[in-house]
């Protein structure tokens, strides 16, 4: 196969342009998905860390009344 002359304009089809309009909108509208996705895992993620430290708050005030008993 020659080389292709990157000087020389090519043709492109309605056809081609269509498809790369779809393929385009294909990927944005995925890439929504996604960020959904993610804000959603962030979101559970925000909520995990939120109760851990609340179990933790909990925790640690009872290790404190603990000590307060045992002094």
């Amino acid at each position: 196969m020659p080389p292709t002359d990157i000087t020389q304009p090519t043709a492109i089809s309605e056809a081609d342009i269509d498809a790369m309009i779809g393929m385009t909108e294909y990927l944005i509208e995925e890439a929504v998905k996604v960020s959904a996705v993610a804000t959603a895992l962030l979101g559970l993620a925000k909520g995990e860390l939120l109760a851990s430290k609340m179990i933790l708050r909990g925790e640690v005030a009872s290790l404190n009344g603990r000590a307060a008993r045992l002094m």
